[in-house]
């Protein structure tokens, strides 16, 4: 009796384990996006918060805009599918101009995605996009429109734990079309121009899952 109480135990437990885990011919648990199977899916909620090193090009009437300039951003994600997410994107930075009398800042917020390719390793590759709408005020321009952009990612996650990964990422963005403004000051106040962007970035980053 003591050894069938034994086997029933065993057995119980046996079956409640492969109930929570996902077994391959090696006896590996896979991973897929950030964490392992059972941990991202729909309905997940995360944060993205990142220090990126940004090298914009900003071309203002007269001024060039050009620095490299350390900068914040932000974002919040929730899964729409295994390794997948939506995300909304905040992100700020202020750029000299060339001669440095002169400064842009630029906000921009935005709506993407980013996939996490399954791979059963800590190392996790991604890549992702998103559509952002930029606000510009350039000190010696005035009236300065808004204008919506695209930008592109990539990086390497590694696992910290089975809900926290710390990024290494690359970017790069552009307007979709060059932005109105008016001289402020000068011969040619109250004269429109345009504000073109393009900018490389590169940094790290701390995701969370909740």
């Amino acid at each position: 009796m003591f050894i069938c109480a034994l086997v029933f135990v065993f057995n119980t437990a046996y079956a409640a384990d492969l109930g929570r885990t996902t077994l391959e011919p090696s006896g590996n648990t896979i991973r897929t996006g950030i964490g392992y199977r059972d941990l991202i899916s729909e309905g997940m909620v995360g944060l993205d918060v990142n220090l990126m090193w940004n090298s914009p090009s900003v071309e203002g009437g007269d001024i060039d805009y050009d620095d490299q300039v350390w900068a914040p951003e932000i974002a919040l994600f929730y899964g729409v599918g295994r390794g997948a997410d939506i995300r909304f994107i905040g992100k700020i930075l202020s750029v000299d101009s060339e001669d440095e009398d002169d400064e842009i800042d630029i906000w921009r917020l935005g709506v993407g995605t980013r996939y996490w390719m399954a791979v059963e390793s800590d190392f996790i590759p991604y890549f992702g996009a998103s559509l952002n709408y930029y606000s510009l005020d350039a000190g010696e321009l005035d009236n300065e429109d808004g204008s919506f952009g695209l930008a592109g990612e990539a990086g390497l996650a590694y696992l910290i734990t089975e809900s926290a990964a710390i990024r290494l990422g690359l970017q790069m963005e552009t307007l979709l079309g060059d932005a109105d403004a008016e001289y402020g000051s000068g011969d040619n106040a109250g004269e429109g121009t345009d504000i073109s962007l393009s900018m490389f970035s590169f940094g790290l980053g701390l995701s969370l899952l909740f």
